[in-house]
């Protein structure tokens, strides 16, 4: 699921509500030469 798309010389703030997995590990994947930064802002507890 591509969650951000942007052109060269582009920056674009974005959120996302994404899984974790059952070990509790979230993947991100990038394509291309980019910076990713990624912050916790809250979760939903079970």
């Amino acid at each position: 699921m591509s969650n951000l798309n942007f052109t060269s010389g582009q920056t674009i703030p974005n959120s996302v509500i994404a899984p974790v997995s059952a070990d509790g590990k979230v993947c991100f994947y990038v394509y291309g030469k980019t910076h990713l930064l990624a912050d916790v802002s809250g979760y939903f507890p079970k």
